[in-house]
């Protein structure tokens, strides 16, 4: 089984830039996502509320996908990227997430990132790859991402990516 989780579902909103919520861009395309590979066929859960809400709802799957925004003091700063945890296989994953991406016309930032400070890499007991979906730190990636039509965008890319892998 896939989970999709939305980033920062349940008490804590996430990043607030721009008059806008993380947590509402997040819940928004993790759904989508969701919808896109159930749709074809994918044993697939889409699991929100708070961290121990989110793990007892996931026992059994086989990969995670957090989807989340970014924001950083350097409002240049755009594009996607994703997070994984250097054991197993989550840089594969990560890497056919950031093509699939690319696939679809979503800018990367930069290339998968390995990282071991994270509740939701480490508490699990399958892989997750975090997507940061884009910056809402920069005005216009941020006016971007409120957009259901680029939201969409990123679904299906984020979606192609787990198809690629659940095969």
């Amino acid at each position: 089984m896939i989970t999709i989780f939305p980033g920062h579902s349940g008490k804590d909103s996430g990043a607030i830039q721009n008059n806008t919520i993380e947590a509402s861009i997040t819940a928004s395309i993790a759904k989508t996502t969701y919808e896109m590979v159930r749709a074809c066929g994918i044993d697939c859960a889409y699991v929100d509320g708070s961290f121990d809400d989110r793990i007892k709802h996931s026992l059994g799957s086989s990969l995670g996908v957090e989807v989340h925004c970014d924001s950083f003091s350097d409002k240049t700063k755009v594009g996607f990227h994703c997070i994984y945890h250097p054991s197993g296989v989550g840089k594969m994953v990560a890497e056919v997430i950031t093509d699939s991406l690319m696939e679809v016309g979503v800018r990367p930032a930069r290339n998968p990132d390995p990282r071991t400070d994270l509740l939701i890499l480490n508490k699990t007991k399958f892989p997750v790859i975090l997507v940061e979906t884009g910056f809402l730190s920069n005005k216009e990636e941020c006016e971007r991402l409120r957009l259901p039509s680029y939201q969409n965008l990123i679904a299906l890319g984020i979606a192609h990516g787990i198809l690629s892998v659940s095969k």
